[in-house]
């Protein structure tokens, strides 16, 4: 078992794998380290994509070399086998060319700086976080923590979420019976009751908005991250019926009168 063990050939394989292995993990630290150093959100999510992909690509490069060690290890001619993936590498090409016009949307996506790892984006209708990006590949996880992959090749046009606040509208009706002094204080209050639970949003009462058949639509603009949207909506609609409540602001609501057994 141990002159086994003391060939050339196990020691070595044994080395040169453990090397490998010692030489990934290194990599990936070092390349976490240069590159993982931003203060700024979206300049840490793009370096969080430039370190995932420069991990990867690091991890290919040293089981390659590891790879042809090995070979020469075992007495194979590596300068024919070097020389061999030329004309390897160009029958693969002929037969890939879809997966090299995906490295090519990768090297486009980065460059153009389309999104980055931990953005919410759309992309063909379907609007998620990203969570992986090669440069084959794109993956994101929606809402519903579905995962759906996209080839870069077929990525063109991407809504981006996340470099910018979401703005978005809400309207509430109000009875023409209310004064309208009263319903626009009470939604200044609640602007401020907002602000001071939430700081990173913005809100803007923009006043009436229509004059429906029944009641005044008021409208409000609010700015907040994409992703906190909802939980916004919600909070500020439960603020409204309780200040509403408060200020006795009626909000109308469909009605059905009775007269004679008639109903009008």
């Amino acid at each position: 078992m141990i002159n086994f063990l003391l060939k050339k050939q196990v020691y070595g394989l044994i080395i040169l794998i453990l090397l490998g292995i010692i030489f990934s993990i290194l990599s990936k630290f070092i390349i976490g380290k240069l590159l993982f150093k931003q203060k700024d959100v979206h300049k840490k999510r793009k370096a969080k994509t430039y370190v995932t992909l420069f991990q990867k690509i690091a991890k290919a490069i040293i089981w390659l070399v590891v790879l042809i060690l090995i070979l020469q290890l075992y007495g194979f001619d590596v300068k024919t086998f070097v020389a061999g993936l030329g004309i390897v590498s160009v029958i693969i090409g002929l037969a890939l060319q879809d997966v090299l016009k995906d490295i090519l949307g990768g090297i486009t996506i980065l460059a153009d700086d389309f999104y980055s790892i931990g953005d919410i984006i759309t992309l063909n209708d379907f609007t998620g976080e990203v969570i992986d990006f090669s440069l084959r590949t794109t993956k994101i996880v929606n809402f519903n923590n579905e995962v759906k992959s996209f080839t870069n090749r077929n990525i063109s046009a991407v809504i981006n979420h996340t470099k910018k606040d979401y703005i978005f509208f809400l309207d509430f009706n109000a009875s023409y019976e209310n004064n309208i002094n009263t319903v626009e204080n009470t939604f200044k209050k609640i602007i401020k009751k907002m602000q001071e639970k939430y700081s990173n949003i913005n809100i803007e009462f923009l006043g009436i908005e229509k004059l429906d058949d029944s009641s005044i639509k008021y409208r409000l603009q609010v700015s907040s991250k994409y992703s906190e949207q909802y939980k916004i909506k919600r909070e500020i609609n439960k603020i409204v019926k309780e200040e509403f409540d408060k200020e006795s602001i009626k909000i109308p609501y469909f009605q059905v009168e009775v007269h004679d057994d008639k109903i009008i």
